[in-house]
């Protein structure tokens, strides 16, 4: 279950990352590694009657997990951003500026549309 969200989870971060700033052509922003990862745990570990050093021991670990985890996530927006410049590569001068443009559209599209919210139902009559 663990291998199963740590997946989930590195395939969301590209996905988010990397999939949508490629889609309209912004560079993916730079992961903060500055910060230390803070000691944490999963909400539900403290149901669990942890004993003061197991809990220590899971931070520990929880927190050497993230940092390699950063690590990761800084790598995969390297490689999206190398892979975006070597497709613009193999693109002409024109090629390149018909894609900019296409992806000025689609964002210009992006912002005009406004989230449609449904109508509230109305008041109940007695």
């Amino acid at each position: 279950m663990k291998a199963f969200s740590f997946h989930l989870l590195l395939a969301a971060t590209v996905l988010v990352s990397g999939g949508l700033s490629a889609a309209f052509g912004k560079p993916e922003p730079p992961v903060p590694n500055s910060r230390p990862p803070r000691p944490w745990l999963p909400a539900l570990y403290d149901r669990l009657g942890l004993a003061p050093e197991q809990e220590q021991q899971l931070k520990t670990l929880y927190a050497e997990y993230q940092a390699k985890i950063n690590r990761l996530t800084g790598e995969i927006a390297r490689l999206q951003s190398d892979r975006r410049q070597a497709a613009e590569n193999v693109l002409t001068d024109d090629q390149c500026t018909r894609l900019r443009q296409i992806q000025d559209e689609i964002r210009s599209k992006a912002h005009q549309r406004q989230p449609v919210r449904p109508e509230p139902p109305p008041p109940p009559v007695r």
